[in-house]
């Protein structure tokens, strides 16, 4: 008797959050070409984290809905793509239009960004909550 391998698989995975690193579910992802290789790299896949999300997660919009997340990083530490970058914990909300008044240049589209520790420190001083 000849058992069928399968050679079409589906999988759901998981992303990142960039401002609290929670574990999200994404993408449905299968395979296009129908062998069982392909099939079984797929089925691998299910449940992973195979990336990081491109904006805040769904609970980090709720908490700063009008918010820019300031994602502190360590240059020394970490390399120069997002997903090498060495994240100090140190995160901090600010409200869009003060981001604009302060950074009329700066892309906020995304909804956070990436900037050295000094500069959440230097906030925190000025607003009073260091």
């Amino acid at each position: 008797m000849r058992t069928e391998e399968k050679t079409l698989e589906v999988s759901l995975v998981k992303r990142v959050c960039p401002t609290c690193t929670k574990e999200v579910d994404a993408e449905i992802v299968m395979n296009t070409r129908l062998t069982t290789f392909d099939a079984k790299n797929v089925k691998e896949m299910h449940g992973k984290v195979v990336g990081m999300l491109d904006h805040p997660c769904e609970d980090c919009k709720k908490a700063a809905p009008d918010g820019i997340y300031f994602v502190g990083i360590d240059p020394e530490k970490g390399g120069k793509q997002e997903h090498e970058l060495w994240r100090t914990g140190n995160v901090i909300a600010l409200k869009k239009s003060a981001v604009k008044r302060m950074m009329p240049d700066a892309d906020i589209s995304k909804g956070y960004t990436y900037c050295q520790d000094s500069l959440i420190e230097s906030i925190k001083q000025a607003a009073g909550m260091s």
